[in-house]
């Protein structure tokens, strides 16, 4: 029998953070893994020959990360016949427990295949499905192209066809090969040369190095959809990004909590597809940035929504750049301690939105809102903003002492940007009270409230290489 010699190559920086990491935390914090409700006649062969033929499309679905002298390589393996487990539960909350096992389970990234696929019977034509991935296998880029091609290709097993293919011109491996590349390069040189000076005034962030893994406390609220109207209308009018508008709004409520820090260091997370071949591929290709927003005097909302645009802009058009390289570059520069910033503002859409399985309704679900959760190296506050349907969910990670000023206070500001966006900072107020916070429903329907129950880690930490 003769065997195909697996294809090799070198991980992307993220891919090499993550994998370092997997030695040293637990699996909940960096596996990604999803839930969905699917009701009505679903044709289980169908669906299994749909993850077969995505496995087979995606090589990172179809890498192992074993080491080479002591270094992490990615190796390509051929396409194996995938496991599409079942088991029955009685209602939604075991069906809760199940997922919560599943997306804690730890994977060997030497030896185990990159997505674990499950359905949970819950009797008639209702089930959940829940896909696993560790994280080096995917970003939150990755999962949208994941459901929309596995979307595809179960339609088309309905029909006993193959799916249609798609041309690529380059996978992970490749994409991997050409940031090694660029990082030898003038480019990244100057991209360097731009950070430091970006960040060449930014006071250093105050707090300690962050514990390298923390189970932390969360409190996610929903924003009214009246108010989340106004929000999208308000910047389409303005001709700003919804991410720069919510960003505003947060900044000003850090200057309301640290007045003595009026240019707080935010960190947050981009896409890092800088061509058209890396667009299309699946794998871990974010990068963590360094945003450092000018609120200083007393600025009106409508003053800070310009400088944070501004900010934003800039700092995306410079992505590229692994997050450690300015962290480093920080630190020898400006004795920077820590590569953990003030505050984490993320914004992303519903992964598993673009999935859709013939036939069937399928609604993704929430994974118990109020579980604390286990994430590596996170800011004190951590604010993570979804987009789910037209829904919008807010949610805050931190001390549980001040999640409920800090979520009220925002929810207060959002609504003066739409109301009286002259306002000046330095009018608003904070607010200790409690918000209306999401219900504690196991498995509730991302429709009506997704809180984040994960964490990307925004770089490396203290001492991971």
């Amino acid at each position: 029998m003769t065997t195909t010699r697996a294809r090799t190559g070198p991980l992307t920086d993220t891919q090499r953070q993550l994998w370092a990491l997997s030695h040293r935390v637990s699996p909940a914090a960096l596996n990604l893994s999803y839930a969905l409700l699917v009701a009505g006649p679903l044709a289980v062969d169908a669906l299994r020959a749909a993850v077969s033929d995505v496995v087979g499309e995606f090589e990172t679905l179809r890498t192992r990360y074993p080491r080479r002298n002591d270094v992490p390589i990615a190796e390509v393996h051929d396409p194996e016949p995938v496991d599409l487990s079942r088991a029955p539960v009685h209602d939604l909350p075991a069906a809760a427990d199940a997922a919560w096992r599943h997306r804690a389970a730890c994977f060997d990234l030497a030896a185990d295949p990159a997505l674990r696929v499950r359905l949970l019977e819950l009797g008639g034509d209702r089930r959940v499905l829940l896909l696993t991935l560790p994280h080096i296998a995917a970003d939150g880029w990755s999962l949208h192209l994941l459901a929309e091609r596995l979307s595809l290709a179960y339609a088309a097993r309905l029909r006993d066809h193959s799916p249609p293919p798609t041309v690529r011109t380059a996978e992970c491996l490749e994409v991997a090969a050409a940031q090694h590349d660029w990082l030898a390069s003038a480019a990244a040189t100057a991209e360097l040369d731009w950070w430091t000076d970006h960040l060449a005034s930014a006071t250093p962030p105050a707090g300690p190095p962050a514990p390298l893994e923390s189970t932390t406390h969360r409190r996610a609220i929903v924003l009214p959809a009246p108010l989340t109207g106004e929000l999208r209308a308000l910047a389409r009018g303005a001709n700003v990004s919804l991410y720069a508008l919510l960003l505003t709004a947060f900044g000003a409520v850090l200057r309301l909590r640290a007045p003595d820090r009026p240019r707080p260091v935010i960190g947050t997370l981009a896409a890092n597809r800088p061509t058209l071949a890396a667009a299309g591929v699946l794998g871990a290709h974010y990068n963590g940035l360094l945003l450092n927003p000018d609120l200083t005097g007393e600025p009106s909302l409508a003053e800070c929504l310009f400088r944070t645009a501004n900010t934003t802009v800039r700092a995306l058009d410079h992505q590229r750049l692994p997050y450690r390289f300015v962290v480093d570059e920080l630190r020898r520069r400006f004795g920077w301690r820590t590569g953990v910033p003030d505050a984490i503002f993320v914004l992303d859409r519903y992964p598993m939105e673009a999935l859709r399985l013939a036939g069937c309704a399928v609604t993704g679900l929430c994974q118990d809102p109020f579980r604390p959760v286990p994430v590596v190296a996170a800011a004190d506050p951590t604010v993570f903003v979804r987009e789910a349907g037209e829904r919008i969910t807010v949610t805050a990670f931190g001390d549980p002492a001040a999640l409920p000023g800090l979520l009220a206070t925002y929810l207060d500001t959002l609504v003066v940007l739409c109301e009286s966006i002259e306002t000046e900072i330095g009018e608003l107020c904070w607010r200790a009270e409690d918000p209306a916070y999401v219900p504690a429903t196991a498995l509730g329907p991302v429709t009506e409230a997704s809180p984040a129950d994960a964490l990307s880690p925004l770089g490396y930490p203290e001492g991971v290489r």
